[in-house]
């Protein structure tokens, strides 16, 4: 598809200059705005996937920890239990 586009700005820039206009259309500045356009709006659409992604990530981690801090709670409270008091 951007093959496509590149190639037919290139037949529209030698058809212009074949037409003999005093100011064809540039292939390779259109291409390069096209793309600069389409890669800001790449990273832009990125940045929230991996914003999204941190988000779910430091919420796994908590999870990891308070299950950690749950089973050491458990397991002093199994062990405080069963050690006999004298």
């Amino acid at each position: 598809m951007l093959l496509d586009y590149a190639e037919g700005l290139d037949s529209d820039e030698e058809q212009a200059i074949a037409d003999g206009e005093t100011d064809p259309v540039d292939a390779l500045a259109t291409l390069k705005k096209v793309l600069a356009r389409q890669y800001a709006n790449a990273t832009h659409h990125n940045r929230q996937i991996n914003q999204r992604r941190a988000l779910w990530r430091s919420m796994a981690g908590l999870a990891t920890l308070i299950a950690v801090l749950a089973i050491l709670a458990l397991v002093a409270i199994t062990t405080a239990y069963h050690i006999p008091k004298n």
